[in-house]
């Protein structure tokens, strides 16, 4: 089963909650796009899974509002499995936190955090990854990655990983890191001839992807990226 939500609404604050339960043995692709432009967004979603349910979900967070969103996974039953993507684009004077947290509640759980994003501009971006693995959960997985990649001198990025484990038949791990455009990648692109522009474009597009490695649907990743090109160009401008 496949679904998707797309939000972009105007104005002056919002606020979105959404809740999904996945039965018993379902297997379930969700797609978020937020693209508000209010100017205060606060939401939450969470994924309830049920005995050997299966999540993939990918949210792309190219909104123009400042604000938090919450992501909460839990994995209920034994054997649930879920893989939470996040790829995020902060621009301008934005102010965003992403908080996606995985918990294993089942034996035998898997659950994975990817979160992927780039800053421009004045932007403030904070990924929090909340991995908790309850007490009875033997034989579960958590893991988690979160990457940060700043553009300019007054880009802020945050990447705080956390981690919970109250079992001992498990096995848990977390990634972060906060840098700035690879020079070594900038320097190889530029020596075949492309301009300094349109290089850092193209790594900064590779970076987001891994965030959003899972879109299928061909026409909203190209908007994706059309978007990102043109918040650079303006940038650059």
């Amino acid at each position: 089963m496949a679904f998707q939500e797309r939000w972009a609404s105007t104005g002056t604050s919002l606020g979105v909650g959404v809740l999904v339960d996945i039965g018993e043995d379902a297997q379930v692709d969700w797609l978020t796009y937020d693209g508000f432009q209010a100017e205060m967004v606060l939401a939450s979603r969470t994924a309830e899974l049920a005995d050997r349910a299966t999540l993939n979900w990918t949210l792309a967070g190219f909104a123009q509002n400042s604000g938090a969103t919450l992501i909460n996974v839990n994995l209920r039953g034994t054997g649930a499995s879920a893989t939470v993507n996040v790829g995020v684009l902060a621009s301008g004077r934005q102010h965003v936190g992403y908080t996606t947290a995985m918990t294993n509640y089942g034996r035998k759980t898997r659950g994975h955090i990817n979160q992927r994003g780039v800053i421009v501009g004045k932007a403030h971006l904070i990924f929090n990854g909340i991995g908790h693995i309850i007490k009875g959960a033997r034989g579960s997985d958590n893991q988690q990655e979160n990457r940060v990649l700043m553009l300019g001198k007054d880009s802020r990025g945050d990447a705080d990983p956390i981690l919970l484990i109250d079992e001992n038949d498990v096995t848990a791990g977390h990634a972060a890191s906060v840098t700035r455009v690879d020079k070594a990648q900038m320097y190889y692109l530029m020596s075949r001839g492309l301009p300094e522009a349109l290089a850092q474009r193209l790594v900064i597009r590779g970076f987001l992807e891994a965030g959003l490695l899972e879109i299928t649907d061909k026409d909203l990743k190209a908007d994706l990226f059309k978007q990102i090109d043109e918040t650079l160009v303006n940038t650059d401008e």
